[in-house]
């Protein structure tokens, strides 16, 4: 992701995998959770790759992670960093 090699390689996947599910279901639903850290930047590979595929997502679900700050071994968050 970080020297954008993976641009043509998502592109390629994106576009094979929609033509294989729609061929067979015309009702598939298209989406993606990437790390939020790769849209950091307007020019980053997500963030290029969304920009062409968004008409075909349904929902993009960003995950955000603390960085190891926490040790999240319970569903309690109660504490404050």
């Amino acid at each position: 992701m970080a020297s954008g090699a993976a641009l043509q390689w998502l592109r390629k996947f994106h576009a094979k995998l929609k033509a294989d599910l729609l061929r067979d279901n015309k009702r598939t639903v298209l989406t993606y959770s990437p790390i939020a850290d790769w849209f950091a930047n307007e020019d980053d590979v997500w963030v290029q790759f969304i920009r062409g595929v968004k008409d075909d997502l349904a929902w993009l679900a960003l995950q955000f992670y603390d960085g190891g700050k926490f040790n999240w071994t319970t569903a309690d968050v109660s504490h404050n960093g």
